[in-house]
């Protein structure tokens, strides 16, 4: 059997195997990257884990800010009801 038969024929899955060759090998560059810290994918996690920070600071802002209208000791205010059409 042959190497073409075990990856399957380029013409029964449309990829060439030089195109499938260097997906292999980006994949496996970002991977070795990622795993010493440096690359495209730790880029990545770093503005991913920014993100994260800066959405909690601004949900900490929000509740800080709203705290007040929640102890509030008047009620709320209903809008006035429409009088209906007949």
């Amino acid at each position: 059997m042959t190497d073409d038969h075990r990856l399957g024929s380029p013409k029964q899955s449309g990829v060439a195997i030089a195109t499938l060759e260097m997906s292999v090998q980006r994949m496996v560059r970002r991977i070795s990257e990622a795993s010493i810290g440096k690359g495209e994918a730790q880029l990545r996690l770093e503005a991913q884990a920014r993100n994260k920070l800066h959405y909690a600071i601004h949900t900490k802002k929000i509740l800080r800010m709203s705290a007040p209208l929640c102890k509030s000791s008047e009620p709320a205010k209903q809008p006035a009801a429409r009088p209906s059409r007949v």
